[in-house]
């Protein structure tokens, strides 16, 4: 098996520019069938003029899709300071009972003149059936 037939990535933030003091909340992944998730955040050019600029990515769980009682993940949170970075955060322990079904990035965005191109993927891994994803090329 491939690496890319042992992962599968899914967007829970799609490109995009958050051009404004703001929260994002990403769209809901589904964790069910699989043992850990690394979460990768990529931004790329930062608008840090002002120097009060913060972009801060944490992790929520809940029990349904709509997440309508949203936990934070406790140490799953990165703050992105500077242009062209990639960080990442790791969650393990998914359908052992310590983890709720579903996942999603947060970010939350602050200062006067805020310009923050990013993307949040979920890498799942530890499938429980293989192969779990088929490469599009």
């Amino acid at each position: 098996m491939t690496v890319a037939e042992n992962v599968k990535p899914l967007a829970s933030i799609v490109p995009q520019t958050i051009a404004s003091a703001t929260t994002t909340a990403g769209a809901a992944v589904d964790t069910m069938g699989y043992d850990n998730v690394e979460w990768v955040i990529a931004v790329g050019d930062l608008d840090l003029v002002g120097g009060d600029e913060t972009h801060t990515i944490k992790i929520q769980e809940s029990v349904d899709a709509a997440f309508s009682s949203p936990v934070d993940i406790t140490g799953a949170t990165v703050a992105m300071t500077a242009d062209s970075t990639v960080k990442t955060i790791k969650v393990l322990g998914l359908g052992t009972g310590s983890r709720l079904r579903y996942q999603r990035a947060y970010v939350t965005t602050v200062g006067a003149t805020v310009s923050c191109p990013i993307c949040v993927l979920a890498a799942l891994g530890g499938a429980k059936m293989n192969p779990c994803n088929t490469p599009d090329a």
